[in-house]
């Protein structure tokens, strides 16, 4: 980390290794990253960065990343929802993501509600891996709460599909669980 030009990595291997340093590593790692970000010039280094900060094991640390999502001095207006998007892909980061929206909606709302391309991408990425059914109820009752206040926006099919995604998703869990485990079971021995 003190000398990144004199250890640097293949660029097909960068995300991964990124990746990992950030998820192995702490505040330390995540900050070097993070820096990095800030001073490249090379969009692909600094969308391979940007994918790699949502990487860390550390809630604190991603409660940090997506705060800065919203703070358009350190991460670019249409950067945000992809940053989002993938905190919420970190099976760590999957419920702080959907809590931070719900939390901040008036801003993202204000922010992207009529631009249809992110609000969109950022609803498919927030629930596409929503599976139980209390994420299901809960993924109903805030579109309800949403849709009551008329902000389902541009995104509106976007957030009907993420209902319908997560039913097909706790139905495939309820008939294949068991299946799968025992499949699982049947390696370990």
């Amino acid at each position: 980390m003190q000398n990144p030009a004199a250890n640097p990595v293949p660029v097909n291997l960068k995300l991964i290794v990124y990746c990992n340093g950030i998820r192995q590593g702490g505040v330390a790692e995540w900050d070097f990253a993070w820096e990095r970000y800030k001073e490249s010039n090379v969009a692909t280094e600094k969308s391979t960065l940007l994918n790699a900060l949502s990487c860390s094991a550390d809630v604190w640390i991603l409660e940090r990343y997506l705060n800065r999502a919203l703070e358009e001095k350190s991460i670019r207006r249409q950067d945000a929802d992809y940053v989002i998007g993938k905190v919420a892909r970190n099976p760590i980061g999957r419920f702080i993501a959907w809590d931070f929206v719900r939390n901040y909606w008036d801003t993202i709302f204000k922010r992207y509600g009529e631009s249809i391309f992110n609000m969109a991408s950022l609803v498919k990425r927030l629930t596409s891996l929503k599976n139980t059914d209390f994420e299901l109820q809960e993924l109903k009752a805030w579109v309800e709460f949403i849709g009551d206040r008329n902000e389902l926006g541009s995104a509106a099919n976007a957030w009907t599909q993420a209902i319908e995604t997560a039913g097909n998703n706790v139905k495939w869990v309820k008939d294949n669980l068991q299946t799968v485990n025992g499949w699982l079971e049947t390696l370990a021995v």
